[in-house]
């Protein structure tokens, strides 16, 4: 496995890691040809994965978030490596404003008003419209903002760069639950797999007003709301011909109606809860691309084999974002580690020791389930509503308490 951070998930999950630096916002192409090799090197450390069809025997490469951001290196990663994941030409169409604004009108989804960057009507608008500006190169809410005047200024006058139209595009701010609903598309089929509701800056503190704060879930979702996620992955199934699993992100309004603001063609963070609950989006993914993954060699005694909660269960996960510089002395992170797997994950390593987490980076992610009481099937739309917001009420409650428990190991 090759990350920049290298936590203790990863080191227990991994048979090899390595890793990779901080890109910024532009990784230099002299980077590339050491990525490549530090693909072969896992590659060659594990067992490889097996393809029926073309190629039986090659290394299987996920992408993580943000690797889309990247066209050039997915097409050098393609030349030598088999990606399991869209290619370079199938992400631009996704990314495309022409493709999200049509396929939301044939799936019968609502898109918010939205932008071309330098578009005439973008000089109209003013900080009291609700329009915040996009980046194409973004994930996790990164470099997403609200309008204003010197915003504005700044994107208006920023140069077109060669391989996009623009760095981004406006779009009206919606109001409503955000939710992140996941399919997997297969050759002739597509699958509902689960959805996950994100998490405000209302519900969980964090360093900007978009960022990833967390989510929790399976959602339960009504039976039209679903057929239009469906259909939304059945557009981009046939135009674009994207297998495996894709995410997309909509806001619910009061009124129940979706309304579609991307495409996300990867693994993302809402899915982990989806994981938690016994709906493996990762098997999925696989089998569309007809591989098969060899069971994993490494076990840990400080966690499951798989962590997954009984099917009645909620799952619930929130980014503890650091308030203030953080010193990873022995003494804390003795006292992190003693929380537990079922409390806390993606913790610094033991090596960690000197690391300074600065303010407003994540330390780590904090753990929550409960139990609902009864199927959502079963319910009228009133109460499953309501069954709902106590579910949701109670998973917050007890990510808070196990904050507290967070801040008084790090005191």
């Amino acid at each position: 496995m090759l990350d920049h951070f290298g936590d203790c998930d990863t080191l227990a999950a991994a048979a090899q890691f390595q890793a990779v630096p901080h890109w910024g916002h532009n990784p230099p192409s002299v980077q590339y040809d050491r990525l490549l090799e530090q693909l072969q090197q896992c590659v060659q450390s594990v067992s490889p994965v097996h393809r029926k069809g073309a190629y039986p025997w090659c290394g299987g490469v996920f992408l993580g978030g943000g690797m889309e951001n990247w066209p050039e290196l997915l097409e050098a990663i393609a030349t030598h490596f088999l990606i399991l994941g869209p290619s370079a030409a199938q992400i631009t169409q996704l990314r495309s404003l022409e493709f999200l604004l049509r396929s939301a009108a044939a799936a019968g989804v609502r898109v918010p008003p939205t932008l071309a960057q330098n578009t005439p009507a973008a000089s109209s608008m003013n900080s009291n419209s609700q329009w915040i500006w996009k980046p194409f190169q973004g994930a996790g809410g990164l470099k997403i903002n609200r309008l204003s005047t010197d915003l504005l200024q700044s994107v208006t006058s920023s140069p077109l760069t060669a391989d996009r139209a623009s760095p981004g595009y406006w779009q009206q701010f919606q109001r409503g639950r955000v939710v992140g609903a996941t399919c997997i598309l297969d050759d002739d089929s597509v699958e509902f797999v689960g959805a996950t509701e994100s998490y405000l800056k209302e519900d969980w503190a964090g360093p900007s007003e978009f960022i990833y704060r967390g989510s929790w879930g399976p959602l339960p979702l009504s039976p039209q709301l679903r057929r239009r996620i469906v259909a939304l992955a059945e557009c981009v199934r046939q135009e674009i011909g994207l297998r495996g699993w894709l995410q997309m992100d909509l806001v619910v309004d009061d009124a129940q109606r979706p309304w579609l603001l991307e495409y996300n063609p990867r693994w993302t963070a809402g899915m982990e809860v989806l994981v938690a609950t016994g709906r493996n989006p990762v098997a999925a993914h696989c089998r569309a691309y007809r591989v098969h993954l060899a069971p994993s060699r490494k076990r840990t005694k400080s966690k499951p084999c798989d962590g997954v909660l009984p099917v009645e269960h909620q799952f619930a996960k929130a980014v503890y974002y650091a308030e203030q510089d953080i010193e990873l002395t022995p003494p804390r992170l003795d006292a992190l580690h003693r929380l537990g797997w079922h409390q806390v994950g993606d913790l610094p390593t033991r090596d960690s020791l000197t690391t300074v987490i600065p303010q407003g980076h994540p330390l780590l992610t904090l753990k929550a389930s409960c139990r609902h009481s009864a199927s959502p099937a079963s319910l009228s739309s009133d109460d499953a509503e309501f069954s709902q917001s106590v579910v949701r009420r109670v998973l917050l409650d007890r990510l808070d308490a196990v904050r507290t428990r967070v801040e008084q190991a790090i005191d």
